[in-house]
């Protein structure tokens, strides 16, 4: 089971990696004629090789080779309870994460083949939709934690915990952004 765990990691990151340039490519067509958001990618770390469409990033490579190691020393070091909370944690980040790419490329293929069930127009400003996020985040968090409660899963109590973590690096995410509008909008007076 626990070497299913690490070897499931990679998988996770690098789907993420493809799905987000796939649901970029279907939002770039008919959606984003009706609803425009600055950033496809939320997490600055991978907003400039998404908007590029890279195949091929090296940062994330790196990434998901340092994580997939952590684990790998996690599963060797720690009890099984331990382990299973870790994991739970960085997994669920991830399927989280895959689960909103799916939803997206749903709703993209329909409005890219439905362009009739769109009008006008409006544009999400990018704290808004870390906002979104953030909030969908917490809520999948709460129903966890209603979980944890009728289960004591140390994989839940980790998946409650990494979820919030997630939560809290979108606040990172949401006052690096306002730190690099503010600078951004000083430069230019």
């Amino acid at each position: 089971m626990r070497l299913i765990a690490i070897i499931s990691i990679p998988v996770l990151m690098l789907t993420d990696y493809y799905l987000t340039l796939l649901g970029k490519k279907l939002r770039d067509n008919v959606y984003t004629q009706h609803i425009y958001s600055e950033q496809y990618e939320l997490n600055p770390a991978w907003q400039k090789d998404i908007n590029k469409f890279k195949l091929f990033n090296y940062k994330h490579l790196l990434a998901v080779i340092l994580i997939t190691g952590y684990l790998f020393f996690a599963e060797k070091l720690l009890r099984d309870d331990w382990f299973f909370a870790i994991y739970g944690a960085i997994s669920t980040i991830y399927v989280y994460i895959l689960m909103r790419h799916f939803q997206n490329i749903l709703i993209y293929r329909f409005a890219n083949k439905n362009p009739d069930m769109l009008s006008g127009k409006a544009v999400i400003g990018h704290i808004f939709s870390l906002k979104i996020s953030q909030y969908n985040i917490l809520m999948t968090a709460i129903m966890l934690i209603f979980v944890f409660v009728w289960t004591g899963s140390w994989f839940i109590l980790g998946s409650v915990c990494g979820l919030l973590l997630f939560s809290i690096t979108q606040l990172r995410w949401i006052n690096a952004y306002k730190r690099k509008k503010s600078s951004n909008t000083q430069s230019s007076l």
